[in-house]
C-alpha cells in the first residue's frame, strides 16, 4: 500500500513538473534536442529527487528507529533486509512513476508547446484567466474565447457561429 502511494505521489509530482516546463522542453526540442534527450532529462531529474528523498528517509528512519520499535512487529526496526528492499523497490517505483510524464514530454510537438505557453502568458498579461481548450490549436480556442467575451461585453449573450 505504501509503495503504491509513493508511486502515485511521484507520478503526480513528475507530471506537474513536466506540465509546468512544457514550454522549456518545446524550446529545447525546437533547438535540436531529440525526444530521447527530453526523456532522459525528465527521468534523470526524477531519479535524482528520488535518490535524495530515499537517503533522507533512510537517515530519518535510522535516527528514530528506537522510537519506531514499538510500531514494528516481528522484525527489528533496523532490519537490514527491509532497508535493502526499500532501497531497491522505491527507485523502481519512482522510475515507473516518472515514465509516463517523461514519455509525454518527449512526444510533445515543440510548436504546440511553445504556442500554448505563449497564449497563456498573453492572457495573463491581459488579465484573463484562460488556458487553451484544445492543445492541437490554441489560437482557435483563443479566438473563440475572445469572441465570446466581446459579445458578453456588448450585452450580446447569443454567440454567432
Amino acid at each position: 500500500m505504501a509503495l503504491a502511494l509513493a508511486a502515485i505521489g511521484i507520478y503526480g509530482v513528475a507530471d506537474y513538473s513536466v506540465s509546468r516546463r512544457m514550454h522549456e522542453m518545446g524550446v529545447r526540442m525546437a533547438l535540436g534536442a531529440t525526444g530521447s534527450n527530453i526523456l532522459r532529462m525528465v527521468m534523470r531529474e526524477g531519479f535524482i529527487l528520488t535518490i535524495a528523498g530515499m537517503f533522507l528517509g533512510v537517515a530519518a528512519a535510522l535516527a528514530v528507529s528506537r522510537q519506531l520499535q514499538s510500531f514494528v512487529f516481528g522484525i527489528s526496526s533496523t532490519d537490514p533486509l527491509t532497508y535493502a528492499l526499500a532501497t531497491v523497490v522505491i527507485p523502481a517505483a519512482a522510475m515507473l512513476g516518472c515514465w509516463r510524464p517523461a514519455a509525454r514530454a518527449a512526444a510533445a510537438n515543440p510548436v504546440d508547446a511553445i504556442r500554448s505557453e505563449y497564449m497563456v502568458r498573453i492572457n495573463i498579461v491581459l488579465g484573463r484567466n484562460f488556458r487553451p481548450i484544445s492543445s492541437s490549436n490554441p489560437l482557435t480556442a483563443a479566438r473563440r474565447v475572445h469572441k465570446n467575451q466581446r459579445g458578453a461585453i456588448h450585452g450580446n449573450t447569443h454567440s454567432r457561429h
